[in-house]
């Protein structure tokens, strides 16, 4: 086996150089990690493939989205308003529980 010897030291300025990230971060955009079910990015995943389109982190991101905005409408349609939505979400019952109020 050949020995590769190393790159003699060279002088690098890096005092003009910029900490951070090489790609500016998007507007309103957080990056984050989280872990998700292999079902679900395979479903993501799966409609990307087809489409053609978007990748699958748009899509799951439209997705969550679409959940927030049906979840305001469900909420300012409800019988008493926001109010009521917000604490009958909260009255929910553990599992393997009945409500027997």
């Amino acid at each position: 086996m050949k020995k590769i010897a190393a790159e003699a030291c060279r002088d690098i300025n890096f005092s003009h150089a910029k900490h951070g990230a090489v790609i500016p971060a998007e507007p309103d955009k957080t990056k984050i990690s989280i872990r998700i079910d292999n079902a679900v990015i395979e479903h993501f995943r799966s409609h990307v493939e087809r489409a053609g389109a978007v990748n699958y982190q748009t899509l799951m991101n439209d997705a969550l989205l679409a959940y927030i905005q049906q979840k305001k409408r469900d909420r300012r349609s409800a019988p008493g308003g926001a109010r009521r939505a917000c604490l009958t979400s909260r009255q929910a019952t553990p599992a393997g529980t009945t409500n027997s109020a």
